[in-house]
């Protein structure tokens, strides 16, 4: 696979990764994958969005701190999704642990880490008439 489009500067912040968030679906690759790119037409209020379709990949950066990334691979069983978070503070980075805090006690983790996620695999199961399961 040749990868002709290199990721715009703005997406290119080395980051550190804060947690990944793995879910198996039981359908063709290209199938996941196409699914996945409609769930990410437009970029979220104040933020970026970046899309690779020959990659597989999906990029979204927010606020000052956040860049997610939404990978689409072949299994065995089908598609593997893989969605990583990474801290992209340039500056101030010792406030992201606080960020997250707060999340934390509002409850708004929870979804952020893991119930988004499922619920798009979800989604995208239904639609496919495909099995889902999470992995980590």
């Amino acid at each position: 696979m040749s990868y002709a489009s290199p990721l715009p500067a703005a997406f290119t912040t080395p980051g550190r990764l804060l947690w990944t968030t793995v879910g198996i679906v039981e359908a063709p690759v290209d199938e996941v994958a196409r699914l996945v790119f409609e769930d990410f037409e437009e970029a979220p209020t104040g933020g970026h969005l970046h899309r690779d379709e020959e990659r597989r990949i999906v990029i979204v950066q927010g606020g000052w701190w956040y860049r997610g990334v939404t990978s689409i691979e072949s299994h065995p069983d089908g598609a593997r999704v893989t969605y990583r978070v990474y801290n992209i503070a340039r500056t101030n980075r010792w406030m992201v642990p606080l960020v997250l805090l707060q999340y934390r006690l509002n409850g708004s983790l929870a979804a952020i880490r893991g119930g988004e996620f499922e619920g798009g695999l979800a989604r995208i199961g239904e639609r496919l008439g495909a099995r889902v399961r999470r992995t980590e």
